[in-house]
Formats: structure tokens, C-alpha cells, sequence
């Protein structure tokens, strides 16, 4: 099982800022988060929106 992502890595991960991130989930264009502790995705459900091209490719280090 991979770790769960924190919005501080998702925001990382996509180059989003949290304001962007926030609007992406506001109009649905971005995977609901699980909400424990605050907000955490899963691997699986970013892997699945990104095949489907709901969510844009993964940014580079």
C-alpha cells in the first residue's frame, strides 16, 4: 500500500497552488480527498483521474 498524499504533496506533485487545488475540487475537476485529519488522496484515485485525463500529468522534480 503506498502512503496516502497530503495537500502540501499534491500541491507539490502537480504545481498547483492550494488556492488552484481548492477550485479543482470546487468544480469537480480534481479527485475528492478523503477528509481524516485533514485532507489526504489516495495513489489510486489521482493514478485513475489522471488516466482518464481528469487531472493533468504529474510535473517533473
Amino acid at each position: 500500500m503506498q502512503p496516502r498524499l497530503h495537500i502540501k504533496d499534491i500541491c507539490r506533485i502537480y504545481g498547483f497552488s492550494r488556492s488552484t487545488l481548492y477550485r479543482r475540487l470546487r468544480d469537480g475537476r480534481f479527485p475528492r480527498p478523503i477528509r481524516s485529519l485533514g485532507l489526504i488522496w489516495q495513489p489510486e484515485d489521482l493514478a485513475l483521474a489522471e488516466s482518464a485525463g481528469q487531472v493533468p500529468p504529474r510535473q517533473s522534480p
